[in-house]
């Protein structure tokens, strides 16, 4: 688990407030030693996962996806899932 100072969560949430659009899905974020960035998964939404060099590079790139995920979704007639009704930011390291 990646632990951040009180005023290292206080940045980064005010970053992550400035996406246009903030769906509500629950978002998994670790750091991939691999890959060298950020991977995020959106739990709820299968397959859904976007990466970035930063923790809110790799948030607004997930807001991105989940976007065109849930467009793709409606394109083909599938159900969309409703988000569980919290934001959910766990930041784990592998």
């Amino acid at each position: 688990m990646v632990r951040l100072s009180a005023a290292s969560c206080v940045w980064f949430v005010d970053k992550i407030g400035e996406c246009n659009k903030m769906y509500k899905y629950q978002v998994i974020m670790y750091w991939s030693k691999e890959d060298d960035c950020y991977i995020t998964e959106v739990s709820e939404l299968p397959g859904c996962m976007s990466d970035g060099k930063t923790p809110v590079e790799a948030m607004e790139n997930t807001q991105v996806i989940i976007s065109e995920w849930l467009e793709y979704a409606k394109e083909r007639g599938q159900e969309i899932p409703e988000p569980r009704g919290k934001l959910e930011l766990k930041l784990q390291s592998v």
